[in-house]
């Protein structure tokens, strides 16, 4: 009986004494606390108990980065938010103890740690929080590569923001099976496929991290089949029409150009020619013959008769009844 009893002041032993000196429990998370850029976090902290006379001081304990953000004083609940660092003005502590840190930026991430000093002992309990920035809506680009053999296709996944970015593809309705599709190259935003010459794409990406979701689908048609529907095996190289056919068209052109152009030239440089011998000829000057000159050796040759007739010309003699001979014409 008095073995039993001893062995139970030996058992509370421990605990009594802890009791006497004011043993206080810190919890923090076990896991990283996550924020996005722009907006809030919550650094969650559990003291029990709190004592009635301590100070609890939050820090940011990045190596290179340290700085003391607040710290409460438990006596009268008066809390001190310290002036000249990069939490200025962001920070807000609550009754429980837990940090607010508003306007996230992406420097925020890291180790926080929240110290309880009082009875003549710290406590310390530590948070991390990562901050990451929300990823944008993917674009999904496929490239092609075609030989005479094969078809395959790579579909290229980007995004033009976030931060610790996963990808994920999944396949909606093609020769693979519907659901996520293995990763076939290292870069995870990167897929690579083989596909048939008939087979039809559909996949979609998603982006995420761990505050933010996108995701895109790509879907087309047979890709191969359309691409080589525009190519003629030439020596072992599949030449695009689609390529080729403009070409051609635009050297037709340029070569038409040329030959009207040419046949412009031509033609003025023979007109020059022409009036330029015309210019050169002598001018042979026409007599004219006054209107009232009246010629008496005009005659009409008359082929029945053999015999010349005096032509009666208007204006003549014998226009007032006088018949005589015409004056000879004056050459």
């Amino acid at each position: 009986m008095a073995a039993s009893r001893l062995r139970a002041l030996v058992f509370l032993l421990p605990a009594v004494l802890c009791a006497g000196q004011g043993v206080v429990d810190i919890k923090t998370p076990a896991l990283p606390v996550n924020g996005t850029v722009g907006h809030s976090a919550w650094l969650p902290v559990e003291i029990n108990p709190i004592p009635e006379k301590a100070e609890i001081t939050w820090k940011f304990t990045e190596i290179g980065r340290a700085a003391s953000i607040a710290r409460l004083d438990t006596s009268d609940g008066k809390i001190k938010i310290f002036e000249d660092t990069v939490f200025d003005g962001r920070v807000t502590v609550h009754e429980n103890v837990t940090l607010q840190i508003d306007n996230l930026t992406m420097d925020d991430g890291g180790t926080y740690t929240v110290t309880l000093a009082g009875g003549g002992r710290d406590y310390t309990g530590k948070v991390t929080l990562q901050v990451y920035e929300p990823v944008s809506v993917p674009t999904v680009e496929l490239i092609e590569n075609i030989t005479a053999e094969n078809c395959n296709v790579t579909l290229l996944c980007s995004v033009e923001m976030g931060s610790n970015i996963s990808y994920t593809w999944t396949s909606l309705g093609t020769t693979q099976k519907d659901g996520e599709v293995e990763q076939l190259s290292g870069n995870t935003g990167e897929l690579k496929l083989s596909v048939g010459m008939s087979d039809p794409i559909h996949y979609r990406c998603t982006v995420w991290n761990a505050v933010s979701e996108e995701s895109r689908e790509i879907r087309v048609g047979p890709p191969c089949t359309q691409s080589q529907k525009g190519s003629l095996p030439v020596g072992g190289l599949n030449i695009d029409l689609r390529i080729v056919v403009p070409i051609i068209i635009i050297i037709v052109i340029i070569i038409v150009i040329i030959i009207t152009i040419r046949f412009k030239c031509q033609k003025s440089r023979t007109k020059n020619r022409e009036e330029q011998t015309q210019s050169d000829q002598p001018f042979t000057r026409v007599p004219t013959i006054p209107n009232n000159y009246v010629s008496t050796d005009l005659v009409v040759f008359n082929p029945a008769a053999h015999t010349k007739v005096p032509a009666k010309i208007p204006g003549s003699a014998a226009r007032w009844g006088v018949s005589r001979p015409y004056p000879a014409l004056r050459r």
